[in-house]
């Protein structure tokens, strides 16, 4: 199962028992250690080694948040939710779910879509259709969702059109590995295996190549392959909704488990049908994770360390203490010698624009 499939799932089962108990402060943790400071103020929500907080830059502190059970999800109106930062639409004041439910014997399993206002705590239906749906992004075209490994777009405006995105219908699921997880600026994107007996369905968060769906007439092209013996991850996007994108050796398999290894010294921006732009190489030091867009350009995650790229510049803002929480070794336990070990330090995860 997929890392995002799961992400979806466990936002379900959250969201269907209700609203996560939130709060906007705690107790200071401590803070990072300043590298380059930014010259502004905001707050920035992450996940240090599965605990929820926030960075109050530019100084580095850190308050802790209401939750330490490693479910980060995502910060929006000042509360934190068990939802995935695309399921929240553009304006950041509502997000999409579904309730999913079997119906009675013999009836076929239903999907519920539905908004949940985050100021009033109101929830409204959408539509509801049949098979297993879930939602993939919220962007100025309506709800994309994944209804039975196709994508499909209800408006919440006009639900009466929802309609499978066309008039060449695409598939969500490619050989088993590509899923479209990135939306906006007209088009999709996610990655899938050139070679289908090579990468099965079990990796789609990353493979050898990115495809781009455009979600105007639902075709499908590859814009990038990665070079041999290279996998390929789809970071985030920029302000145009390119994707940033990191490298990394094929995972390793032993036996039914999978080991990813760590990411490779490179962040690529991806501006065109096989056209990259190198932002950071061999030598800058980073190993990227995730990369999220805001007003002020935008931050990449790396193993103990957040960076950011603004005007045309990356740096490092600065470095995360393993003082704060218990730190992780990514990405392979000790009994795999032939597996490189991966640097020790923080899991940093962002759960949305720093304001």
């Amino acid at each position: 199962m997929s890392l995002v499939r799961r992400l979806m799932i466990l936002t379900v089962a959250a969201l269907s028992a209700g609203c996560q108990p939130a709060s906007t402060r705690g107790d200071e943790v401590g803070s990072l250690t300043m590298i380059t400071r930014p010259d502004f103020a905001c707050e920035l929500p992450a996940g240090i080694n599965g605990h929820q907080v926030t960075i109050a830059l530019p100084g580095g502190r850190v308050t802790a948040g209401p939750s330490s059970d490693g479910g980060i999800g995502t910060f929006a109106g000042g509360r934190w939710f068990h939802v995935f930062p695309m399921a929240l639409a553009p304006d950041r004041g509502s997000y999409a779910f579904v309730v999913t439910s079997d119906g009675v014997p013999g009836a076929p399993r239903t999907g519920d879509v539905r908004v949940h206002t985050i100021a009033s705590g109101k929830e409204q239906h959408i539509w509801t259709g049949d098979g297993d749906i879930r939602p993939l992004a919220w962007t100025e075209d309506g709800i994309y969702l994944d209804r039975n490994g196709s994508v499909w777009l209800v408006d919440p405006a006009a639900p009466a059109k929802v309609h499978r995105v066309g008039p060449n219908p695409v598939d969500n699921l490619r050989y088993g590995g590509s899923m479209f997880v990135w939306f906006g600026h007209g088009a999709a994107w996610g990655v899938s295996g050139s070679n289908p007996a090579l990468i099965g369905p079990n990796r789609p968060e990353f493979a050898d190549q990115v495809d781009r769906l455009n979600l105007a007439d639902g075709t499908v092209t590859t814009w990038f392959r990665a070079p041999a013996q290279r996998w390929v991850r789809i970071l985030g996007v920029d302000v145009d909704g390119r994707p940033f994108l990191g490298l990394e050796a094929p995972p390793a398999t032993v036996g039914n488990a999978t080991y990813p290894h760590e990411p490779d010294e490179l962040l690529l921006l991806l501006t065109g049908p096989g056209q990259t732009t190198t932002i950071a190489g061999a030598g800058a030091g980073l190993r990227p994770r995730s990369a999220t867009t805001d007003s002020h350009g935008t931050w990449i995650t790396a193993t103990g360390s957040l960076w950011l790229y603004r005007n045309g510049t990356v740096s490092t803002v600065a470095n995360v203490p393993d003082s704060l929480y218990a730190t992780r070794r990514r990405p392979a336990p000790s009994f795999l010698p032939a597996v490189p070990q991966g640097q020790a330090g923080a899991d940093l995860a962002l759960s949305g624009p720093c304001r």
